[in-house]
């Protein structure tokens, strides 16, 4: 395994698509900063949060970043030739996972670093509860996590490279579309039951297929994130995200423990 990981890391940083991913996620919180600060009409107020900009588009990085790093491995015959040389499937498997993953990891941090270095000089330190941002990070890493896993069970699945490319940006732009209209609707219901002056939970209950998706999907979580503050039932958005991926991870291997790699 630590043969596995060297070498994967080692590819990382050499990707260009990983390295264009981190350059995206750099660029959006610093533009969102300087779009803040071209506005003469808005406070001088910390940007709290503005560092989390790149969630917007994470999705996409991933299954772009993912899909062209493990694609690489089967057109490069690089999978066949760890499994000659006695690596497990398991170990393989599990060792795509933990670097691709880490690569994602280390896009959202290259966005804190980028957005802190220019949001506080000129708007001042963050005053969000550090407790809130270690929650939101953390909800962000998992929801990565969920992205990763499932496009490297797609990967697995479909190993021409340009299919699962193409596979992997239909299935996150759906989860993307899917995750948003539940927000929206969630969010319709919160505003209903605040005008009726009732509890949002007796309208919850007709929709609860709704309420599930509002914190299993990875688009609603980051949409409750930009939101600002702590997440509302962080607790339960992680332990729903931490589920699928392990859920995905398990059938990931599961069929490449099965398959026939030439």
């Amino acid at each position: 395994m630590i043969n596995l990981l060297s070498a994967g890391f080692s590819r990382l940083f050499r990707n260009m698509a990983f390295r264009i991913g981190t350059g995206i996620m750099m660029f959006l919180p610093v533009m969102a900063v300087l779009l803040n600060n071209a506005d003469k009409t808005n406070p001088r107020e910390p940007l709290d949060g503005v560092y989390n900009a790149g969630v917007c588009v994470v999705w996409l990085i991933i299954a772009s970043f993912v899909s062209i790093f493990v694609g690489q491995d089967y057109n490069e015959k690089t999978m066949h030739n760890r499994l000659i040389a006695g690596h497990s499937r398991v170990s393989i498997y599990l060792a795509d996972l933990i670097v691709t993953l880490t690569g994602a990891v280390i896009m959202q941090a290259a966005a804190i670093i980028a957005g802190s270095a220019v949001a506080i000089p000129l708007f001042g330190m963050y005053t969000e509860p550090v407790s809130t941002v270690i929650v939101t990070q953390l909800l962000i890493v998992c929801g990565m996590a969920v992205y990763t896993a499932l496009v490297l069970f797609i990967c697995t699945v479909v190993t021409t490279k340009s299919y699962a490319q193409g596979i992997s940006m239909v299935v996150v732009l759906a989860m993307f579309i899917a995750g948003n209209s539940v927000y929206d609707n969630v969010q319709k219901l919160r505003e209903k039951a605040a005008q009726e002056n009732i509890p949002v939970t007796q309208l919850i209950p007709e929709n609860s297929v709704k309420d599930t998706m509002y914190y299993a999907l990875p688009t609603s979580q980051a949409d409750v994130i930009l939101r600002g503050g702590l997440p509302e039932k962080a607790g339960k958005m992680i332990a729903f995200d931490l589920a699928s991926a392990a859920l995905l991870t398990a059938a990931g291997m599961l069929v490449f423990r099965r398959k026939d790699i030439k």
